[in-house]
C-alpha cells in the first residue's frame, strides 16, 4: 500500500544559506562544547573520527528554528567514508555508484546545556567538498537528514540543483485539493564488509516509497529545476529520486586464537564463505549484518581423523561454534577445507533459522531457502543433514567459485567431464565433493547404492582430499604449507 506525504510549504521559508558566523579557536564556549562532547556516534557514523573545534560555525538554521554550531570532522581511522565511495565504484554492480557522503557534527546550547547531532550529507558530486553545510544548501545536489543522539532523523530533506525539493518528515495535511506530481524514493542500502585490501560490497537491498508533492500555489513543480541532476529522473508528474545509504557490517565471523596457528587454512575458510552464491551470501548476510548472530570458528582435535568437524550451539538464539578437527586440518586438502567449510556454515545457518524462524530478505533465493526449511522443519542432528542433500548444487557452486578464485582451471579435471553432464570437469569434481559429510543420509544410499562404482568413485573422492596422505589417495586440491 502505497503511502502519500503531501509537502505544503513557502519557498522561502527554506532559506538556503544565512549568515554565518566563526568563533575563534581559544572562545571560552567552543572549549564548553569540547568538554561536553561525550556521546558515541559510531551507529551514525561508522568510522573513526575526531572534531575539528577550530571550524566551528554559528548561524540560524530552520530545522532547529535556533541558532545552531557545526564543525567539520577529521577521520582517524584506515577507512573513511571516501574508501567507500571508491569500493562502490570499483564494483560494477554497486547502486548509486557516484554519490557521495559526508557529515558534520551539530551542536545547539540552552543555558547551561549541550546536545549535539549528526547531519550526513548525500550528494552526486564527483569530488569530494567540505563546503557541505546546513548553511550553504543552495549549492546542494542530494540530501540531507540530521539525527539526535538516539539515532532518530529530527529533520530529512532533498535538494536538487540547490532548489529545495522534499521534506520527508513533512506530515500529511488533510484535504487538500492542489495539483501534485508524485515521487518514488528509492532508497539503495549497500552493505559492506572490511577487508584487509579495503571495504567490499557484500550485498544490496532496495526500498521504494512514493510520496506526492502539491502545488499550493507559493510552491510549485518545476521540472527545469531539476533537470541535469543523477539523483533525480523523469517529469510529467513523475519523478524517480535515488537515496543512497551505506551500511559497514560487523564482522561476527570470528575465528578464535586457536586458529593462529593455522594461517593458511584461515585464509581458505575466510575466502570460501566469501563465494559470492547464494548459500555464501546468506551465511554472511545473517553472520555479518547488523542483527545479533555469532558465529565462531575454533581449531581442536576431535579424537579421530575421519571427523572434519562440528558445528555446536553457544548461546541461543543467534551464538554458534564451529570447531575444526585439528588432526584433519592439518592434513587435508584446500578442497576438503573449502567443503567443510561451507557444510558446517549451513548448519550453523539451520540453527539460526530454527531458533528464529526466518531471515528477512528481498533476495529470492535466501527467500526460497527460507521458506523450503521451515517447511521441511529440520531441527537437530540427523535432519539437518537429510535436508543438506537439496543444498549440494549450492555447495558445489560456492567451491568452484573459491576454486576458480584460487589459481584452479577446469583444463586440469578434463577427466572428469562426461559428456552427458553439461557442467565442465572441475565443476563435476566438486559436485562429487559436496557429498562430503552428507554419505551417510538416506537421500546418498538411495542414488548411490553399496556396491555400484558410482558410490565408490564418490568415496574415493572423498577421501583423497581429506586423508591425500593414504597410498590409494590420488587429490586434486593442495595442502597447505
Amino acid at each position: 500500500m502505497k503511502k502519500y506525504l503531501t509537502i505544503i510549504t513557502i519557498l522561502l521559508f527554506f532559506n538556503s544559506s544565512c549568515e554565518t558566523e566563526k568563533l575563534g579557536s581559544n572562545s571560552p564556549e567552543l572549549i564548553q562544547f569540547e568538554l561536553a562532547f561525550t556521546d558515541d556516534y559510531k551507529t551514525l557514523m561508522p568510522f573513526d573520527f575526531a572534531v575539528d573545534w577550530s571550524t566551528a560555525k554559528e548561524g540560524f538554521s530552520e530545522d532547529f528554528n535556533a541558532d545552531i554550531f557545526e564543525f567539520d570532522v577529521i577521520w582517524t581511522g584506515v577507512v573513511n567514508p571516501e574508501d567507500i565511495s571508491l569500493a562502490r565504484k570499483k564494483n560494477s554492480t554497486a547502486n548509486g555508484a557516484n554519490y557521495n557522503i559526508s557529515y558534520k557534527i551539530i551542536a545547539t546550547k540552552k543555558g547551561d546545556s549541550y546536545n549535539f547531532y549528526v547531519a550526513k550529507f548525500t550528494t552526486s558530486d564527483e569530488i569530494f567538498t567540505e563546503s557541505l553545510s546546513l548553511f550553504e544548501l543552495d549549492s546542494l545536489d542530494g540530501y540531507y537528514s540530521v539525527y539526535n543522539k538516539a539515532s532518530e532523523k529530527i529533520s530529512s530533506k532533498s535538494y536538487i540543483n540547490g532548489k529545495f525539493f522534499i521534506d520527508f518528515l513533512l506530515k500529511e495535511k488533510e484535504n487538500v485539493t492542489k495539483r501534485c506530481s508524485y515521487v518514488d524514493v528509492v532508497t539503495i542500502h549497500n552493505y559492506y564488509n572490511l577487508r584487509e585490501s579495503g571495504p567490499e560490497l557484500n550485498f544490496t537491498r532496495m526500498e521504494v516509497q512514493t510520496y506526492s508533492i502539491c502545488d499550493n500555489h507559493t510552491f510549485a513543480i518545476d521540472e527545469s529545476n531539476y533537470g541535469g541532476s543523477s539523483m533525480i529522473s523523469g517529469g510529467g508528474g513523475g519523478f524517480t529520486l535515488n537515496i543512497v545509504e551505506d551500511v559497514i557490517l560487523e564482522d561476527k565471523i570470528d575465528f578464535d586464537t586457536s586458529f593462529d596457528p593455522y594461517p593458511c587454512q584461515k585464509t581458505i575458510i575466510t575466502n570460501a564463505l566469501d563465494a559470492g552464491t547464494s548459500i555464501t551470501d546468506l551465511i554472511q548476510n545473517i553472520f555479518n549484518s547488523d542483527n545479533n548472530a555469532i558465529l565462531t570458528i575454533k581449531t581442536e582435535n576431535l579424537n579421530g581423523i575421519l571427523q572434519a568437524a562440528n558445528t555446536t550451539i553457544v548461546d541461543p538464539p543467534s551464538s554458534f561454534l564451529i570447531t575444526f578437527n585439528s588432526q584433519r586440518l592439518s592434513v587435508s586438502t584446500d578442497f576438503d577445507i573449502v567443503n567443510t567449510a561451507i557444510h558446517e556454515s549451513i548448519h550453523a545457518t539451520l540453527f539460526y533459522f530454527w531458533y528464529n524462524g526466518s531471515f528477512e530478505s528481498s533476495n529470492e533465493s535466501y527467500a526460497q531457502l527460507v521458506k523450503d526449511f521451515t517447511k521441511y522443519q529440520a531441527g537437530f542432528g540427523g535432519n539437518h543433514h537429510e535436508y543438506m542433500t537439496s543444498l549440494v548444487n549450492n555447495i558445489s557452486d560456492s567451491s568452484y567459485n573459491w576454486a576458480i578464485n584460487n589459481g584452479y582451471s577446469f583444463n586440469d579435471f578434463a577427466e572428469f567431464d562426461t559428456a552427458e553432464n553439461p557442467k565442465n570437469g572441475l565443476q563435476e569434481y566438486l559436485d562429487i565433493l559436496s557429498w562430503g559429510g552428507l554419505t551417510g543420509t538416506d537421500t546418498y544410499n538411495n542414488l548411490y547404492p553399496e556396491g555400484t562404482l558410482d558410490r565408490k568413485k564418490i568415496n574415493d573422492i572423498i577421501n583423497s582430499e581429506s586423508l591425500p596422505y593414504e597410498s590409494n589417495a590420488n587429490p586434486k586440491g593442495a595442502k597447505c604449507n
